[in-house]
């Protein structure tokens, strides 16, 4: 009966919830600016530029304290981009 109840306190079962999201998406769906520019062979800064203009879209890592944290972009987001062709 106690290993029941410690499985299923709240918390536990959040943290579970919070782990099997992280393996829903695994950190190779996830490109850092550079590693999206080598991929779409454009420099960092028009990355930045889409991510800024709403063309690609984002997502930022936490960072300490006042400190950016780093960019993120999906795989899949950028394929799709890439895939619409009108871009310079």
């Amino acid at each position: 009966l106690e290993a029941l109840c410690v499985n299923t306190h709240p918390l536990k079962m959040l943290w579970s919830n919070l782990t099997m999201t992280k393996r829903a998406l695994p950190p190779s769906h996830w490109l850092s600016v550079r590693e999206a520019a080598a991929r779409a062979n454009v420099s960092s800064k028009t990355i930045k530029r889409w991510i800024s203009g709403g063309l690609l879209p984002a997502t930022r890592l936490p960072a300490k304290k006042e400190n950016k944290g780093h960019l993120r972009v999906r795989r899949s987001d950028l394929d799709a981009l890439l895939a619409q062709g009108a871009l310079a």
